[in-house]
């Protein structure tokens, strides 16, 4: 049974830079891998393989009437927060059609019988996992530095439904099912 969720992938040169950055902190970080930056719409957690037929189609649906999304991204943070770090993430400027986006997202997915998290949605791409309080304080400036910093403008075309499968250097993501935005 995999796990599952739908992302909005932000493959960018400068994200994966913001990656390896984080790694040359000194702070015991696990960063998001080259190429693997996304923005979650909806965690599913563990879901059936036959169910990807039907979760792909409730993605379809809630992709249909929407074309291109532009997102500023802006910002470097972490959850729960700069103090305390244990994921640190590039936020992004508001932008209600995300917003919008991942409600129908989430709702054809629950229609079609798969739930989502319902923690509210946060646009925002992870791209470290914090493992242990080792180096704290360089992590912690970095996150002061950054904390405005501009980053790329990104024009979301495409939604997709990945697999995640763990393994021992981390996650690895594959996509299931991709819809097309303005399509």
């Amino acid at each position: 049974m995999p796990r599952a969720f739908v992302a909005v992938p932000l493959e960018d040169p400068a994200l994966d830079a913001l990656c390896a950055a984080l790694a040359a902190t000194g702070a015991d970080v696990k960063p998001t891998k080259p190429g693997q930056v996304h923005l979650t719409l909806a965690f599913l957690g563990d879901v059936p393989d036959e169910g990807v037929p039907a979760m792909g189609k409730a993605v379809d649906d809630a992709c249909a009437a929407t074309g291109a999304i532009p997102l500023q991204l802006h910002g470097v943070g972490a959850f729960p927060n700069a103090q305390a770090p244990r994921v640190v993430w590039a936020g992004a400027r508001p932008s209600p059609p995300l917003d919008a986006l991942a409600k129908r997202v989430r709702d054809r997915l629950d229609e079609a019988g798969f739930p989502s998290d319902p923690k509210p949605f946060r646009a925002h791409a992870t791209l470290a996992r914090v493992r242990s309080p080792r180096g704290l304080e360089g992590l912690r400036a970095f996150l002061a530095a950054r904390r405005e910093e501009a980053l790329p403008l990104k024009i979301l075309s495409r939604v997709v439904l990945f697999r995640s499968d763990q393994g021992p250097g981390g996650p690895s993501y594959h996509a299931l099912h991709e819809a097309r935005l303005g399509a």
